[in-house]
Order: C-alpha cells, then structure tokens, then sequence
C-alpha cells in the first residue's frame, strides 16, 4: 500500500523542492521589480501624453481663434464688396435712367494737386 521512499531520495526530493521554492521567489522578486519599473514607466508616459495634449490643446485653441478672425475679415470683406457690387448697379440704373430722359450729363472734373 505505501511506498518505501529511501532517505536519500527523500533528501534529493526535499532539495529539489528547495531549490524550485528559491527559484520561484527570485522570479516572484523580479516580477516584482518589473512591475514597479513599469508602473514608473507608465506613469512618465501618462505624464508625457498629457503635457503633449497640453500643448496640442493650447495650439488647437490658438488656431481655431485664427481662422475665426479670417473668416470675420472674409465677412467683413464679403460685405464690403456686396455693398459695392450693389452701389455700382444703383448707379448703372441711375445712369441708364438719365440717357432714356436725355439729362445732359456733367463732366466729372478731377482734382489734381499742384506742386
């Protein structure tokens, strides 16, 4: 029923499981270690991260402003050569208006500056 373990076998199998205890607490010991070292890693890189999107943040924000104020310059401009455009046909009409009755026209004198 039970088995006779000779006593050096015994001991060999005692040492062998002495030595796999002391292997498995080295490894359990650099895992440890590998850990932390890496926890310290991911701590830096989530630093990093954030401080670049910081950064892109603060650049995404400053040229979002910039294109705002070219698009209200733009308006601005667009207004401006709207209410030309829209002058420039008041005085074609008024023009053509003024040939169908015959209205002599005046002549447009320029000033010139005299040195």
């Amino acid at each position: 029923m039970f088995k006779i373990v000779k006593k050096s076998t015994w001991e060999q199998q005692q040492q062998e499981l002495a030595k796999a205890q002391a292997t498995i607490k080295q490894y359990q010991e650099e895992l440890a270690e590998t850990k932390i070292i890496l926890d310290i890693r991911v701590k830096a890189k989530t630093h990093q991260l954030q401080e670049e999107a910081k950064i892109f943040e603060e650049r995404f924000s400053q040229r979002a402003k910039d294109l705002k104020e070219k698009i209200e310059e733009f308006e601005e401009f667009q207004r401006l050569m709207v209410g030309r455009e829209l002058k420039m046909i008041e005085l074609k009409k008024a023009l053509e208006e003024t040939k169908q009755k015959n209205i002599p026209l005046k002549k447009w004198k320029t000033k010139t500056k005299k040195n």
